[in-house]
């Protein structure tokens, strides 16, 4: 993520911190849900969507930022700028496990004990950023 990127991020999510809460990671993706219930034929099909489905892609793109206790998802304006919408929020408590697919398009996907989970899509470019949030949530390939 760029700097100025990151630094209207920290100015938008440091207000929202809870006393002694502390970022770890930031990254850009796409942002969307990932139904529990899902089987292999629908996770097929929203892929294929949206990896052909570009206007879906780019309204679903956002900043993720990971602290010590919670992920918070940004949208993000048509300038290309973080918002101070939240899209979506999960506590770190309540992950019950983080898959990640490594490839050109990275795949984050973290499931709560219950309910949707999250999935993050990362480009070939912002890669790095999809390893440095695998890290910090201990997901598994």
């Amino acid at each position: 993520m760029k700097d100025k990127q990151r630094e209207r991020v920290s100015e938008i999510v440091g207000p929202m911190l809870d006393a002694g809460e502390t970022v770890e990671a930031m990254a850009q993706a796409i942002v969307k849900s990932a139904p529990a219930e899902q089987g292999r034929v629908g996770g097929a099909a929203r892929r294929l969507n949206k990896a052909v489905n570009a206007r879906s892609a780019a309204r679903a793109e956002g900043f993720v930022v990971v602290t010590d206790r919670r992920i918070i998802c940004l949208g993000k304006s048509a300038a290309m700028r973080p918002t101070g919408e939240v899209v979506a929020q999960l506590g770190r408590s309540d992950i019950d496990h983080a898959d990640y697919k490594r490839g050109v398009t990275s795949t984050l996907t973290l499931w709560p004990q219950e309910g949707d989970g999250l999935e993050f899509t990362f480009g070939l470019i912002l890669r790095s950023s999809a390893d440095e949030l695998a890290r910090v949530l201990g997901a598994t390939s």
